[in-house]
């Protein structure tokens, strides 16, 4: 299974370990489209809307949080499932800050 799903290269990367190899296998099941991740991130975040990269950021903490995901919140992972364009976005202050602007879902 680690095999098919990783591939020799990132195995050896690993060095064959089999605790290195399931923790990288479960990060890649919940990173692919219609894993936990996925779903999470598509259900929450909607076409249109344009965010600056701390709100993403604090909503991705708050969701990982919630769904027991063991991840770094990072605002480029929505570039994994939608198509963004960077921007410059009003924050709370007034100030433009950057950001993205979620133009379209990408298949997978």
């Amino acid at each position: 299974t680690y095999y098919f799903t990783l591939g020799s290269e990132r195995m050896r990367t690993f060095g064959y370990q089999k605790s290195k190899l399931e923790k990288e296998y479960i990060l890649t099941k919940e990173n692919s489209f219609g894993g936990t991740l996925c779903k999470v991130i598509l259900s929450n975040f909607k076409l249109g809307d344009r965010l600056t990269l701390a709100e993403i950021k604090e909503t991705l903490k708050n969701l990982y949080k919630e769904n027991n995901i063991n991840s770094s919140p990072k605002a480029r992972i929505l570039e994994n499932y939608f198509n963004v364009k960077k921007t410059k976005v009003k924050n709370s202050e007034g100030k433009f800050v950057d950001g993205y602007e979620l133009l379209s879902k990408k298949e997978n």
